[in-house]
């Protein structure tokens, strides 16, 4: 669901960003903090084509910010019973 914006400016919402690939090991990482939604945790990305100098994929929203594996606090110190 998309939120509707509070006030309506003259400049159109960005449809592309700049963004350094940062290496981390044998893997590489890109943030998409702008692009995927904050009330998203787990998701799927399906690669749809590659070319020479571009990627096309899909990232598709699998668990959301449901609170279905949260438990509540059981003891004032915040740890397991055991």
């Amino acid at each position: 669901m998309q939120r509707k914006r509070q006030f309506k400016t003259a400049v159109p919402r960005r449809t592309f960003f700049e963004r350094k690939v940062l290496p981390y090991g044998s893997t590489r990482t890109v943030a998409l903090g702008k692009i995927i939604p904050k009330d998203w945790r787990y998701v799927r990305i399906n690669v749809i084509d590659t070319a020479n100098n571009s990627v096309t994929i899909q990232i598709v929203k699998l668990l959301g910010d449901e609170p279905i594996a949260c438990t509540p606090q059981t003891n004032k110190t915040g740890r397991q019973d055991s």
